[in-house]
């Protein structure tokens, strides 16, 4: 009889024992579920640039991800039209105000301070208080491909557009277009409300 109650209280043990292994193992795969990402990863992703945003049709998604630039939570998207005329947006949100201020700097050492840099994308911020700069540059001189990129910082926010040109392309974007564009991301990344600092693992 004893040997018997013992064989049951082992078998309730080991049943106790699976079924929270069970538990667990749900629980987790909720945890690393894209509905379970912060308050501030989706802020970002319905921030983003969208393939709704661009003008015309034919625009295909080339890669999307996430990231780490600068020290703030990034997330980056690339369409494209052709071989040589795609637009690529970053968005990141950073711990603090300083920090992202310490980022944009950086961010525009990289991309923006070139030699050739031409004032040719004449859009301006939405908010003047945002840290904001611009500009295109000719890869070669006699290439027909331009690169134009915007930079700019709305708080702790921080978001690059890079567009790739190609004037001897039907599908190339003009200027008009492009501030259109901007203006949209820029209208997004105005109203996002950043309620606290982003995780430090990316989704």
């Amino acid at each position: 009889m004893n040997s018997t109650m013992a064989k049951t209280k082992l078998l309730i043990i080991i049943l106790i024992f699976v079924s929270l292994l069970t538990i667990s193992c749900e629980v987790s795969q909720i945890d690393k579920s894209p509905s379970r990402r912060d308050d501030a990863q989706l802020l970002v992703l319905q921030s983003a640039l969208k393939k709704t945003d661009l003008p015309g049709s034919g625009w295909k998604l080339e890669g999307e991800g996430w990231g780490t630039d600068y020290g703030g939570e990034n997330y980056n998207v690339t369409f494209i039209h052709d071989q040589h005329v795609f637009i690529n947006h970053s968005l990141s949100i950073h711990p603090s105000e300083e920090q992202a201020q310490q980022a944009q700097k950086e961010w525009e050492n990289e991309w923006i301070k070139l030699s050739n840099l031409q004032p040719a994308m004449p859009y301006v911020s939405l908010n003047q208080k945002d840290d904001y700069v611009s500009g295109c540059y000719q890869r070669e001189p006699t290439y027909s491909l331009m690169v134009c990129m915007y930079l700019q910082r709305h708080n702790q926010i921080i978001s690059f557009v890079k567009v790739n040109l190609d004037t001897g392309s039907v599908n190339n974007l003009t200027f008009d277009e492009i501030n259109d564009i901007l203006s949209v991301l820029d209208k997004r990344v105005n109203e996002m409300v950043v309620e606290s600092a982003p995780g430090g693992n990316s989704p």
